[in-house]
């Protein structure tokens, strides 16, 4: 009993002293830190080139349990800075689809066009102002399982 009650108090004593080791450490705030890295990132930006321009490719496939369903699409996604707090965003998209049901079809008829543009506006440092359209065809139209909850 005498060296259990001993070990807790030298163990009790060791971390009473690793903290006041640790009180003296200078505060650190991540939210200031993450403030300063924004900030670095805008600035760095400013001096970057104000256009900018992404192309990608996706494909997927899905099952049914029966049949098969394939997806592939073509994206450009663009931006341009009109000035620091006025901003073009633009995106395209040419999306095929091939199911089973579809076979029929010419491939014309299988292709999917989405479309998306925005204009945003920054006047102040916690406020955004955005205008956007968009076009993007739902897959609900497409698949049997969604139209069976439509009817």
């Amino acid at each position: 009993m005498n060296i259990r009650f001993c070990i807790t108090i030298v163990i009790f004593l060791c971390s009473l002293l690793n903290s006041q080791f640790i009180s003296e450490l200078p505060g650190t705030n991540n939210l200031n830190n993450f403030v300063q890295l924004e900030e670095d990132y805008i600035n760095s930006t400013k001096k970057s080139n104000r256009f900018i321009i992404n192309h990608g490719f996706s494909s997927s496939m899905i099952s049914n349990g029966r049949t098969f369903y394939s997806m592939s699409g073509i994206d450009n996604d663009f931006s341009y800075n009109l000035f620091n707090n006025l901003t073009l965003n633009g995106n395209v998209g040419l999306y095929i689809v091939q199911s089973p049901m579809r076979k029929n079809n010419p491939l014309m008829e299988q292709m999917i066009m989405s479309y998306d543009a925005s204009i945003t506006y920054k006047p102040f440092k916690n406020s955004i102002l955005q205008f956007r359209v968009q076009n993007i065809p739902m897959q609900s139209n497409h698949s049997l399982f969604y139209k069976r909850f439509n009817n």
